[in-house]
């Protein structure tokens, strides 16, 4: 709760961005820490916390606010936490890092550099820990299939996060770095969220951690928009 104010106040001046950030994150359909969705996944909640620290910290890099020097050992420690909270949380990541990635590369970029090295580290940290820690030749229950909830799921997920949609109509090209990076997460998230099943129901938490990173980047983009 404190990173979301905390991430709303250093992207805003508006002193209600925090503030309703803060709310959605608490009531928020799905996302909030008392919420049944959560409580079911202490794992879930915990890593929730590690990707809002880990994409503030992105942003603040890619903002210049702090050199990717500094900021990189710190990124790839974060995403070592990523992995061992909710590997689900970390997969969403994982692809807003490769669609910023790209996007740098698109553009052409004078200083693209910085968000390649930024989003490399990432993926690295994911990456090798998977490897290291999480992968094993122990079959998954988690495969390919059809969510039929997922209609519902989704449409509380896009409610939570309705300013992601005054940008998604944009070419990809005339994005700009956060809205990349976001807009990305909650699209993986979504898809992961159709196409898998679960008997336990974790398929969910692919939708549900991006709905998390999601909320202050949506409401910068609803105050873009409104100014």
């Amino acid at each position: 709760i404190l990173i979301t104010f905390a991430w709303g106040k250093r992207l805003s001046k508006s002193w209600w961005l925090p503030c309703i950030g803060t709310l959605i994150m608490v009531l928020g359909p799905g996302t909030s820490i008392g919420s049944s969705v959560l409580l079911q996944s202490p794992a879930s909640a915990l890593t929730l916390g590690w990707g809002l620290a880990f994409s503030l910290l992105l942003i603040a890099i890619l903002k210049s606010e702090i050199p990717i020097r500094r900021g990189a050992p710190v990124l790839f420690f974060l995403a070592i936490g990523l992995v061992g909270g909710k590997v689900t949380t970390a997969i969403v990541i994982a692809f807003g890092l490769v669609a910023l990635a790209i996007s740098s590369i698109k553009k052409g970029l004078p200083n693209r550099s910085t968000p390649l090295i930024a989003s490399a580290t990432g993926l690295f940290g994911i990456g090798l820990t998977y490897l290291l820690l999480i992968y094993s030749d122990v079959n998954r229950p988690i495969t390919f299939g059809i969510f039929l909830g997922w209609p519902g799921l989704a449409l509380s997920g896009l409610g939570a996060c309705v300013g992601l949609l005054t940008h998604s109509y944009r070419k990809f090209g005339r994005l700009d770095q956060l809205s990349v990076f976001s807009i990305s997460i909650f699209i993986s998230g979504a898809i992961a969220s159709l196409v898998t099943y679960d008997p336990s129901g974790n398929q969910i938490y692919f939708i549900i951690g991006a709905v998390g990173i999601c909320i202050i980047p949506s409401l910068i983009m609803l105050e873009k928009q409104i100014e």
